[in-house]
């Protein structure tokens, strides 16, 4: 099957870490990348990163990094999962990078038993918010849908 021109994955690979450096990266690069991903024209821009604390060393970078997200208008961040004694705690991006994000999509990053992951649900509620799974918000953000109608079903 041929690649999908219309999908570019950049991802965090050795090559790019031999580049740039080790992880975890100044925020500024991932500005820069919003931005040039920005100029290029693409649709949508998912960042499955998780940015949740501001930057203590360089708060300049938190600042690009919201003004290219806030520019761009089509970036979607990752809500991660933890679990603490079998209940989950979710972990958003900063205050101030959500605030202007396309989308907040969530990924359960461990399983509150045995560590496998069997199942994603395709939305929580998340602190009263409606928030779907990652992968769906990026779908929905790239095709303009604004609201997901849900079905009950008893699969």
């Amino acid at each position: 099957m041929a690649a999908n021109k219309d999908i570019v994955i950049a991802a965090i690979d050795e090559q790019s870490l031999k580049c740039i450096g080790r992880w975890p990266w100044n925020r500024g690069y991932h500005a820069s990348l919003i931005d040039k991903l920005s100029r290029a024209g693409a649709r949508t821009i998912a960042f499955d990163v998780l940015l949740a604390e501001p930057e203590r060393r360089n708060p300049v970078d938190d600042e690009r990094i919201v003004q290219a997200t806030k520019a761009s208008g089509n970036v979607v961040y990752l809500i991660a999962c933890s679990f603490i004694e079998k209940q989950p705690r979710w972990i958003k991006p900063f205050p101030e990078l959500a605030q202007v994000s396309a989308g907040l999509g969530y990924g359960e990053l461990e399983s509150p038993t045995d560590g496998v992951i069997r199942r994603v649900r395709v939305a929580q509620e998340i602190e009263g918010e409606r928030v779907y799974a990652f992968g769906l918000e990026v779908v929905r953000n790239y095709l303009r849908i604004d609201k997901i109608v849900e079905l009950n079903d008893s699969f």
